[in-house]
């Protein structure tokens, strides 16, 4: 069965947020829409506000689905983590930005997760 784009990144989402609360992650928004651009997974965990960007690939014909992360890419997630933490009064909490990247087969059967923390200073 071939998925479009929009299902494969929904699939790859759903994925994370079971990885995620099996880590004790508290959700606390998914996919984030702001002037500024989305955030599609917001978290807590121990007071620390961690967002998410999630990409998930069904091939590495393109590479590793974490290496579409460019640093523009970056600093629209950024900035979008900004609006979510002043809509919110979250400023005060320490925060950062994790990416996961979920591998898929071609029949959209999960492979493997990657889980990188604070991507802004890590995938340059």
């Amino acid at each position: 069965m071939k998925y479009s784009p929009r299902e494969i990144g929904k699939m790859g989402e759903e994925i994370a947020v079971k990885f995620l609360l099996s880590g004790k992650f508290k959700i606390l928004n998914r996919n984030f829409s702001c002037p500024l651009g989305e955030i599609d997974i917001v978290t807590r965990k121990n007071n620390h506000i961690i967002f998410f960007e999630v990409k998930t690939r069904t091939s590495n014909k393109f590479g590793h689905p974490l290496e579409s992360i460019t640093e523009n890419k970056k600093k629209h997630i950024l900035r979008s983590c900004y609006y979510y933490l002043g809509k919110h009064n979250l400023f005060d909490n320490p925060y950062r930005v994790d990416a996961i990247g979920i591998n898929l087969n071609p029949e959209g059967k999960f492979q493997i997760l990657t889980h990188v923390k604070n991507i802004l200073y890590q995938l340059r």
